[in-house]
């Protein structure tokens, strides 16, 4: 779980970082804009849900959520 959110977390930070390298040109950076948007989701997402269940295995949330965002393609 740790190295899906630290991969999600870069990407967002790489994003951001395009995006505020530069004055905002909604035709140039309309995708990147709406990408980070979704990074940030993912990591909303991501921190929300726990680990462990109450007894404390694996909480299903987690299995879904690392399938979901470990195949994100790398860029």
């Amino acid at each position: 779980m740790k190295g899906v959110f630290e991969s999600v977390n870069t990407r967002a930070v790489l994003g951001l970082r395009q995006l505020e390298s530069q004055p905002f040109d909604s035709k140039r950076d309309a995708e990147k804009f709406q990408e980070v948007g979704l990074l940030m989701k993912g990591l909303v997402e991501i921190l929300k849900t726990p680990v462990l269940n109450s007894q404390g295995k694996l909480n299903f949330g987690t299995v879904t959520l690392l399938e979901k965002y470990r195949i994100l393609p790398s860029k």
